[in-house]
């Protein structure tokens, strides 16, 4: 019984290290081709005590001064590694290159490596372009398997447009290793969104909100605008911000955005007081005009006088200066109405006062007056009303004497 379970067991390890070898072998088969390598470089390397990894598909350069060349694989720690044996190489003479076919004999014992000659008469031409197909550096001549020749030329550049800068990315298609046809790879670049600044002033370039950075094609609703500026009121005005100069618009640029007002005028009141003229008086007269605006600008506003209907001639008949506004009427001017009471207009261009003008007569002459006679009367002088009074009494008497002769004569 015992017989057979060794028996059994020893078939298993056997079965075992089968699938084991098996397993090995399947790991290290690899399919693509890789490097080109010189035989001489190979060598060298590998007398320095260092081994170089091969897989099936790569290629080695016959050295122009090597006649007879063995190349043989070995394995260790579970790798492939290429080496240089002797001067039996079967490989005939004038091949300059030949490719790795397969790898053969034991995982765990040197293994011989099988070559087949390259042939390829072509030669071939690798490019690197621009993105708007500009040449940038062009290798020719070169032969199947050989390796690509790096790009060494300056890093290329993109022009920046008003949405993207531009950085180089490396190229498309992705730079093959090694030579198998002419190839053309074209720079390609990400694309990296632009930012612009946004700066808010004050009518008088006071920075109300400082520059800030938005992405290009920012809308222009999401633009934080600053609070609501305001402007100091004048004597004359009140003022109502009104938006912004130009109007916000998406980010597209560099934008400077300027705060407009709206004027709102003061309702302006202005009034004059009387002056009074003397006919005859030869006397200018100062009528003063005042309102709710700042000294010194009335005579900015100031436009004409009418006395009446009459529109007065300013520096003939009249003269006009500030503090606040003082018209000065001259005589001459005055003396032309009559007595009486007339309206005064000043007009401005932001308002009317009204004042007044009484024109006086000089008083009139008289006669002198009678002064009764205060002399004491002489004896025997009558006075006027006395003398009326006996005559009244003549006549009374007379008339009744009349009366009474005539009745006698009737009788």
């Amino acid at each position: 019984m015992n017989q057979e379970r060794k028996q059994k067991l020893r078939k298993r390890r056997k079965s075992f290290a089968a699938l084991l070898l098996a397993m090995m072998m399947l790991l290290y088969t690899v399919p693509v081709y890789a490097a080109v390598y010189n035989a001489d470089e190979l060598q060298t390397q590998i007398s320095g005590g260092s081994e170089i990894y091969v897989e099936p598909g790569d290629s080695f350069k016959r050295d122009s001064s090597a006649t007879n060349q063995d190349v043989e694989l070995c394995v260790y720690d579970g790798t492939f590694y290429i080496r240089i044996t002797g001067n039996s190489c079967p490989i005939k003479a004038g091949v300059k290159q030949w490719r790795i076919e397969d790898i053969s004999g034991s995982a765990w014992q040197p293994l011989i490596v099988n070559l087949i000659p390259v042939t390829d008469p072509n030669r071939y031409t690798v490019k690197y372009v621009d993105q708007d197909g500009t040449s940038l550096q062009e290798f020719s001549d070169l032969q199947v398997y050989e390796k690509t020749s790096e790009y060494t030329g300056e890093t290329p550049t993109k022009a920046s447009d008003a949405e993207y800068d531009y950085v180089f990315a490396g190229w498309e298609p992705e730079v093959s290793e090694y030579v198998k046809a002419d190839a053309v790879y074209t720079a390609k670049y990400n694309k990296v969104k632009k930012s612009y600044k946004v700066t808010f002033v004050d009518e008088d370039s006071t920075v109300l909100k400082a520059a800030t950075a938005y992405e290009y094609g920012t809308k222009a609703a999401d633009i934080v605008q600053p609070a609501t500026p305001s402007k100091q009121e004048t004597e004359t005005c009140t003022y109502e911000f009104a938006g912004w100069s130009p109007e916000l618009q998406d980010v597209t640029a560099d934008a400077t955005y300027t705060a407009v007002y709206k004027e709102i005028a003061k309702e302006i009141t202005y009034t004059a007081g009387s002056i009074e003229y003397l006919l005859g008086s030869k006397e200018d007269k100062e009528l003063v005009v005042k309102g709710n605006i700042a000294d010194g600008t009335y005579l900015d506003h100031f436009d004409s006088v009418k006395i009446g209907d009459t529109v007065l001639v300013r520096d003939t008949d009249y003269t006009a200066r500030e503090g606040s506004l003082i018209l000065n009427f001259k005589s001459d001017c005055l003396e032309k109405y009559k007595a009486g009471k007339y309206d005064i207009t000043i007009e401005f261009d932001n308002g009317t006062a009204t004042g007044v003008l009484t024109v006086k007569a000089p008083a009139e002459k008289t006669d002198k007056p009678n002064v009764k006679e205060t002399t004491p009367k002489q004896t025997g002088d009558l006075g006027y009303s006395e003398l009326f009074f006996i005559l009244m009494l003549l006549s009374i008497a007379g008339f009744i004497t009349v009366i009474s002769m005539k009745k006698k004569e009737r009788n």
